[in-house]
């Protein structure tokens, strides 16, 4: 009997010849290897429509039902899937004297779909039960693909161990069988583990190597999920851009294949980013949509993390009676699915969150503590962080300085164990987002708003007598003694954050680790090298050394000096600068404007502290210091291939980022002062410059170039001042209008569209006025509007 056949004869009789029916099956087994599992439904449901009871072979009735529950989980049929996992389940158990590769692939089958309905536990001990007797007698692709199943639950139960133990033995199984398309998936699961274990990097390589062998394979579904994947790594990492976009190209090729779980997720993923942007409306809209359309597709895990980013979104945005219903109810979903795993971490950290927000700090503390506990249990770094970091906040809030900074600390060395920076620290984009939805309530509110609570200000104690007069400094701002290096090379700072990245210099220096000083231009990454140098204690000179501005064939020429005739040109002998250095500190400003080939000879310097001038035969050891500096993406340049990953993590044993001036605006009378005093002596400070009116004027601007900025401000303030006379009062509008035509314009052709992440950030500096965040981005204020929308 022909294929084409069999729904005619199913039609008078529910008997199918053997031979016809293993045709189907073979056919149907081919469909679903090659990714396109609506032919392999198509093939299969007329047959599983009637009674199953007239195949007399059990083996046959078991690779049907396996067959069609596989191609019904991957179309989200979740009526048949309903009806047919029980039957499924009961084939199994009394399966006997099946053979083990069909044996061992319906019960892949089953704790897939297990393992999609949240059942973990049960998924996880249904793949136990497969043994290495049993694997041992079945394929090595079936082998591979148990294997495959198992490192799911193991993950969301909260067993990293075994989960990446379990990915490791799939991976070297399905490179020695050689499907590209099974070998892509043991890679993408590699890459799951090890996301969730905070090595990022190592995650990012599987990542892609998972997209390229699934895509030659042919496989798109498995092409989107990868997409998916990645982007969620990409939030984790900070790159907010890079994620929007793999989310939006995931979706348009998941709504091309028609398949509506990646759909699904994708969607989830837009609407976690619009509220990471601050863009709650949209937000609201997608994740509601999500937690609906997931609760009728019955996917509980999506459902869970949709009430999740729910609950997020309406803290940050106020509304305390949603976050906190949408959170109770992923706590519970969250709960069901696994207690332990990492959907009750996520939870622990929302509800924290929650209680920042209303300012409920021993709840706040107790959640992120709960976080932190369950997060190291679970192995999960990022979330550990990300914990710590929130009782950061809860501590310094109750007035407890010394313990904030040390859990601020521990963020921040987890966060540096993953090569991960202040861009990937999530709860600094939710206290910015808190305040600037304080900001704005309290704007349309008055004092009044019941926002008033998202301040983050400390309680005043009991018998306070009067508070500090304007412009003083915090007890948060002065609790931390800084070495007074620090003041002698003038380096000034009253700021929590910045005395803490001092700390960190000095730990570091004393420890005698390379450092890299990474920060916008202007923040001071010089001075910070200096300081260092001097804290190391070390007895040689500090030598700077400028990489972008020294041409590429005079760099080694410049490090590692030449012998007279060396090149055309070298009239001398040059020692270097490297040997200039000796038993101090080289300072390698702009490092990573650093050619391939200069990175080549500073690397082998690096590795084995030798040095050989060109032309000479004479090699010189050295021993020194290496602070590097750069404004520019190193980890993004490391993906691009453009910078060397052996010379980057020698040169980053401890790495420091230096705040913008924007984000330490209590500075800023401190250093007003402190830069007028520094131009020479002999006038005073206008009146109220640096009082509240006149700082209010200081922060309206965006300074684009930091301190540097501002000190080419003063200067010129100064002069300005000078011819008036000492206690000149100063004038809000000529700051102002000093401040604007200090600003650099652009010209209209070499004008950029800003990312939103640019703007959200402009409107929060500039106190929520668009026109006001217009002039510092250097666009319109209708194109600030468009960008928003």
């Amino acid at each position: 009997m022909s294929l084409e056949g069999c729904g005619e004869h199913l039609s008078t009789s529910s008997h199918l010849p053997a031979e016809a029916l293993a045709s189907c099956l073979r056919r149907a087994r081919l469909y679903l290897d090659a990714a396109s599992p609506t032919h392999a439904y198509e093939l299969l449901q007329p047959i599983v429509s009637t009674s199953i009871e007239g195949i007399p072979e059990r083996d046959d009735r078991l690779a049907l039902v396996s067959c069609y529950l596989e191609s019904c989980q991957a179309l989200r049929k979740t009526k048949e899937l309903r009806v047919w996992t029980p039957v499924l389940r009961d084939l199994l158990q009394s399966a006997g004297s099946v053979s083990a590769e069909i044996q061992v692939r319906g019960t892949a089958v089953l704790a897939y779909i297990l393992s999609e309905s949240g059942d973990y536990p049960s998924s996880l001990d249904l793949c136990r039960r497969m043994g290495p007797d049993v694997l041992a007698k079945a394929n090595p692709q079936t082998a591979v693909l148990i294997l495959i199943q198992t490192v799911t639950p193991l993950m969301r139960l909260g067993n990293l161990e075994e989960a990446e133990a379990k990915a490791a033995e799939a991976l070297e199984l399905a490179e020695r069988y050689g499907d590209r398309v099974l070998w892509g998936k043991t890679c993408g699961q590699m890459a799951n583990v090890l996301r969730i274990r905070g090595r990022l990097e190592e995650s990012l390589r599987f990542y892609g190597k998972s997209e390229q062998l699934r895509r030659d394979g042919g496989d798109l579904t498995g092409v989107v999920r990868v997409l998916l994947n990645r982007a969620w790594l990409l939030n984790r990492m900070g790159l907010l851009e890079q994620s929007h976009a793999t989310f939006a190209q995931a979706h348009k090729q998941a709504r091309q294949i028609g398949h509506a779980t990646l759909i699904l997720r994708s969607a989830l993923g837009q609407g976690m980013l619009a509220g990471r942007c601050g863009d709650w409306p949209e937000a609201r809209r997608l994740l509601l949509s999500c937690w609906r359309m997931a609760r009728r597709m019955e996917m509980p895990r999506e459902e869970c993390l949709s009430l999740e980013f729910l609950g997020e979104v309406m803290a940050t945005s106020g509304h305390f009676g949603r976050a906190h219903r949408a959170l109770n109810l992923c706590r519970r979903l969250a709960d069901c699915l696994s207690p332990a795993g990492d959907l009750v971490v996520e939870c622990y950290l929302r509800f924290s969150l929650l209680a920042c927000a209303e300012s409920k700090w021993p709840r706040a503390e107790k959640a992120a503590r709960n976080a932190i506990d369950l997060a190291s249990q679970c192995g999960m770094d990022w979330e550990e962080a990300q914990g710590w970091g929130l009782l950061s906040l809860a501590l310094e809030s109750q007035g407890m300085n010394d313990k904030a900074e040390q859990t601020a600390l521990r963020a921040q060395d987890l966060l540096r164990k993953m090569n991960l920076g202040q861009k990937a620290d999530l709860v600094s984009g939710w206290r910015h987002q808190l305040l600037q939805a304080n900001m704005k309530t309290r704007a349309s509110e008055g004092p009044s708003g019941h926002f008033e609570r998202l301040d983050f200000s400390r309680p005043k104690p009991k018998g306070a007598v009067k508070a500090a007069p304007k412009g003083a400094l915090t007890d948060a701002q002065t609790s931390m003694a800084l070495n007074p290096i620090w003041n002698e090379i003038g380096l000034i700072t009253g700021s929590l954050p910045m005395k803490r990245v001092l700390e960190k210099a000095r730990r570091l220096a004393e420890d005698g680790a390379f450092i890299l000083l990474t920060g916008e231009t202007g923040t001071g990454k010089e001075l910070v090298a200096r300081g260092i140098h001097k804290l190391a204690g070390r007895r040689g000179r500090f030598v700077p050394f400028n990489c972008g501005a020294c041409p590429d064939a005079l760099i080694q020429s410049e490090l590692f000096g030449a012998d007279a005739g060396a090149f055309t040109g070298a009239t001398r002998n040059r020692r270097g600068l490297v040997r200039e250095a000796e038993g101090g500190t080289l300072f390698l400003d702009e490092v990573g404007e650093l050619s391939p080939r200069a990175q080549v000879a500073l690397l082998r310097f690096l590795d084995r502290g030798e040095v050989k001038a060109l032309g000479s035969t004479a090699i010189h050891n050295i021993q020194l210091g290496i602070v590097s500096a750069t404004q520019k993406d190193l980890p993004q340049k490391l993906k691009m291939g453009l910078f060397r990953k052996d010379l980057y993590y020698r040169l980053a044993q401890g790495r420091i980022d230096l705040p913008p001036l924007r984000n330490r605006l209590e500075d800023l009378a401190l250093l007003i002062r402190h830069l007028w005093n520094h131009h020479g002596a002999g006038s005073a400070l206008p009146k109220g410059l640096v009082e509240e009116a006149g700082l209010l004027v200081f922060r309206e601007h965006s300074w684009p170039g930091n301190i540097r900025e501002l000190d080419h401000f003063v200067r010129a303030l100064r002069l300005r001042f000078n011819g008036i006379g000492n206690g000149a009062s100063f004038d809000p509008a000529v700051i102002r209008e000093m401040l604007l035509d200090s600003a650099l314009k652009p010209s209209p052709v070499a004008i950029e569209r800003p990312s939103r992440d640019r703007v959200v950030s402009a409107l929060a500096a500039a106190g929520g006025n668009r026109s006001r965040a217009a002039k510092m981005l250097g666009i319109s204020r209708q194109m600030v509007y468009r960008i928003l929308r």
